[in-house]
């Protein structure tokens, strides 16, 4: 990652010019094939041809990797995800200031991914709605209802050790372990899945 941001990976493609594999591309797709268990042997060759300085390798780990379906109608997902994503959260009015928020992620909590997360926020920027019961702490307090907090074992997303940390704060919850691979856990247990449906 690091000499890619000095020097783009030049990738062969059929019938046209080489393409460079950037770092942003390669933390993009990184991120995109972590949510999903089934393409990490992918993503390990991918890395591994990356680190090599393989570009042919590269283009050939890249012709397999799965195509998205292409989408019918309307897709409510980047406007919904909009919506949740700058209605739950403070952002910063000044556009400019995402870059600063993203250099200071990438140095602390979220090497490689932050300035990419950061980025993905700057919709926020002039977004004018505000959720009316969005929780702003205290943290710590008992709250009216019980909360139930669910952690994937091995979700490279939302690590465990996050949701092990909120139920510790949080005096009134029930932390439900789920033993799964990828991102998320519905649908990857149904004893879990039960059990969330009965809470």
């Amino acid at each position: 990652a690091a000499r890619l941001r000095t020097a783009p990976l030049p990738v062969p493609v059929p019938d046209g010019p080489a393409q460079p594999l950037t770092y942003s591309t390669l933390v993009t797709v990184t991120v995109s094939l972590l949510y999903n268990a089934g393409t990490w042997p992918v993503l390990g060759q991918l890395l591994q041809a990356a680190y090599t300085g393989d570009g042919a390798a590269v283009a050939a780990v890249a012709e397999g990797l799965p195509q998205p379906p292409t989408p019918q109608g309307y897709q409510n997902y980047p406007d919904a995800n909009a919506a949740i994503t700058c209605g739950d959260t403070d952002n910063p009015r000044d556009p400019y200031r995402y870059g600063e928020v993203g250099r200071a992620l990438d140095a602390t909590t979220a090497p490689y991914v932050g300035s990419r997360w950061a980025y993905l926020g700057l919709v926020c920027a002039e977004w004018s709605g505000r959720s009316t019961e969005r929780h702003t702490g205290p943290w710590d307090t008992w709250t009216r209802n019980p909360v139930l907090i669910v952690g994937n074992l091995y979700d490279p997303a939302t690590p465990h050790r996050n949701a092990v940390a909120v139920d510790d704060l949080l005096p009134n919850s029930t932390l439900l372990t789920v033993d799964g691979v990828g991102h998320g856990s519905l649908g990857t247990s149904s004893c879990a899945d039960s059990l969330m449906s009965q809470y």
